[in-house]
């Protein structure tokens, strides 16, 4: 029987993403027909939590997160050419020779470690033809380990080595990269290395987006392969609160909503966002206990403020918000996924733009509506439902007015562009639709808000949202409610995130009617909706908790295939086809 090995170095103790990851992964290999091996850090231990059976060494001294990595120090080329990596330890004179030796020296320890740990690994566990050996989390100084030790070794030319990266090179968007050319520089000359000194090892490379192999990519070295993201099976959504009735059909909102921010809460991920998130809420929602915050925290000290002065003003029943430890045992950590009602997912969109997250993935794939950072890979995922929804409300509205604007050119430099539109008495909401023209490179997104002007002196900015392409060319859309007060609005359109300028072709303005509708009101989005700043999130919140029932309906709907993807099998099946088409120089084919 063939083995399957999985190196997770980063992985710690019975719990977190790294944990079950392996343990997905793992599983599946084994229902293929291998036989599992599990390597991880040094400090793990099984634990009574811990049911598994596989062969697992605790053998590696360091996780693959370290300041010394492209990610973390963000190294470049310095000026003069002369090929020193320069980056945080970039000082003068006799410090920055000191930093620059201790970078190197923090740089080598870790990557003698990894190959140091391999050798003991497979000291352990011999290789043979068909064996696989999958690496799911490295940076490029794991490369630099795992490439040391093969060339080393020629012994583990017979098995098939799958490296999966983690991790961007680039900060950002792409019209950030070209200033960033340098950490390309870096990565290029780490695969390049690895390749020319493993000619007779199968290596082949994968990422966990589209968007990061996209990235990788630009090296123009080699293939590399978006997999899936495993998610626990267990994750079979129950019914809860009375939600359903007999024949599986939602039926009623539970009260009070658990709107969840799970995983380790810390500042990229919304941390310092959430105080002002409850605040905005706290009197619609949070004191009457229509909803109630649950978050996942690695530090027990972790509390968010309350806008309370006393004890006794806080709702009776109901906690409004509750927290959890992380990492939690598998199934309790099931159990917390299924328990939520909203997901809240805040990330830095910037550092997240082309990453996974975990946390989206097993929220979506158990029909858990949710709410994501604009401008990011977690906004990408639910783009085409809400397009689709607001092709649907084209046909489920009236339209009272609709104005063909032609194209909307966004000036280079900053500056934006506004349109004024008169609004008929009955309309209640705007829709923008348009199609992208330019630039074509995928990581720019337009801004557009809607401003309701209140006067001639004052105007008041209303919601705003943040957008993409759409797949196939097709209509871009965004609706928007309109104060019933207003007989004029202003649309403002912008760069989102840089200062190039933006070409829009067929954009059209719809006055719409939902007074036939009951409560004269209709769902922004479907499945999902997208934050474009954190001013957004207590209106998105409100409109999904208002139509609760119509986002649980459609993000049930949307998990059936998303869950189909995102598990561990394809994952296995997925290397298993790079091995039977790799070339025979060791890269997978294309």
């Amino acid at each position: 029987m063939s083995k399957f090995i999985l190196v997770d170095h980063s992985l710690k103790g019975v719990g977190g993403h790294h944990y079950e990851y392996a343990a997905h992964v793992l599983s599946a290999a084994e229902r293929a027909g291998y036989a599992p091996v599990l390597a991880t850090h040094r400090r793990f231990r099984p634990g009574r939590d811990y049911s598994r059976y596989w062969p697992t060494w605790p053998i590696f001294r360091y996780t693959t997160y370290s300041k010394f990595t492209v990610y973390r120090s963000q190294p470049h080329r310095d000026a003069s050419g002369a090929g020193r990596i320069a980056g945080r330890w970039n000082l003068s004179g006799v410090g920055e020779r000191v930093k620059d030796f201790l970078y190197r020296r923090g740089r080598e320890k870790r990557v003698a470690a990894m190959a140091a740990g391999l050798a003991r690994l497979f000291a352990r566990e011999s290789v043979a033809a068909g064996d696989q050996v999958f690496v799911p989390t490295l940076s490029e100084l794991d490369l630099e380990g795992v490439v040391r030790f093969l060339e080393a070794t020629p012994s583990t030319q017979v098995a098939d080595w799958h490296l999966q990266f983690h991790y961007n090179i680039f900060d950002g968007r792409e019209p950030e990269f070209a200033a960033q050319a340098g950490k390309l520089d870096v990565m290029r000359e780490a695969f390049a290395a690895a390749l020319a000194r493993t000619p007779n090892h199968r290596l082949h490379f994968y990422n966990t987006t589209e968007q990061l192999a996209a990235q990788y990519e630009r090296m123009g070295l080699a293939a590399f392969h978006a997999l899936p993201y495993p998610v626990n099976e267990a994750l079979a959504r129950r019914d809860e609160d009375g939600a359903a009735d007999a024949s599986g059909e939602i039926v009623a909102t539970p009260r009070p909503l658990r709107i969840a921010c799970l995983g380790a809460i810390r500042p990229e991920k919304g941390a310092a966002e959430l105080a002002g998130v409850v605040e905005a809420l706290w009197d619609s929602h949070f004191l009457p206990g229509r909803c109630q915050l649950v978050v996942q925290s690695n530090k027990r000290r972790f509390r968010l403020p309350l806008p309370v002065d006393d004890a006794d003003e806080l709702p009776e029943g109901v906690e409004p918000v509750v927290y959890a430890p992380h990492p939690l045992p598998m199934e309790t950590y099931v159990e917390l996924i299924r328990a939520a009602d909203i997901g809240l997912l805040l990330y830095d969109s910037r550092r997240y733009y082309a990453r996974c997250s975990g946390v989206l993935v097993e929220l979506l794939s158990v029909g858990t509506p949710v709410i994501a950072t604009a401008g990011c890979w977690m906004a990408e995922q639910l783009a085409e439902a809400n397009f689709a929804h607001l092709d649907g409300a084209l046909r489920e509205l009236k339209r009272v007015r609709c104005i063909d604007m032609g194209g909307v050119q966004v000036p280079g430099g900053s500056r934006d562009v506004v349109t004024d539109v008169e609004v008929p008495r009955t309309a209640t909401h705007a829709m923008c639709s348009f199609r992208w023209r330019f630039p074509s490179e995928a990581g720019t997104y337009v801004r557009v808000s809607l401003e309701s002007p209140c006067d001639e002196e004052q105007e008041s900015t209303g919601p705003s949202f943040i957008l993409g392409r759409r797949a196939g060319d097709g209509l871009v859309r965004a609706m928007f409610p309109v104060d019933p007060s207003a007989n004029r609005v202003r649309l403002r359109w912008e760069n989102a995130y840089d200062s190039g300028p933006i070409a829009l072709a067929d954009v059209q303005i719809d006055l719409l009617s939902a007074q036939h509708l009951p409560g004269a009101t209709y769902p922004f989005g479907a499945v999902g909706l997208v934050a474009a700043d954190d001013s957004q999130v207590a209106p998105l919140v409100d409109d999904m908790v208002a139509h609760w029932l119509h986002y649980r309906r459609t993000a049930l709907e949307f998990a059936q295939g998303w869950s189909a993807f995102h598990n561990a099998d394809r994952i296995v099946a997925e290397l298993a086809q790079r091995t039977r088409t790799s070339t025979s120089h060791g890269l997978s084919a294309a």
